[in-house]
């Protein structure tokens, strides 16, 4: 549940959230693994600021 909480915070946070939330949806669509989408969600946050 905090990790969810996180990436909403995340998302919020990102200018460009369109864009963001697209790409995410994207990248968990090709990986399993919760936690490389979170990663992803991060560094994509990150790259946005």
């Amino acid at each position: 549940m905090k990790l969810l909480n996180q990436m909403e915070l995340l998302l919020s946070t990102c200018k460009n959230r369109y864009v963001l939330t697209r790409e995410v949806a994207e990248y968990a669509k090709k990986t399993p693994s919760p936690n490389a989408v979170i990663l992803a969600i991060w560094l994509m946050a990150r790259k946005t600021k």
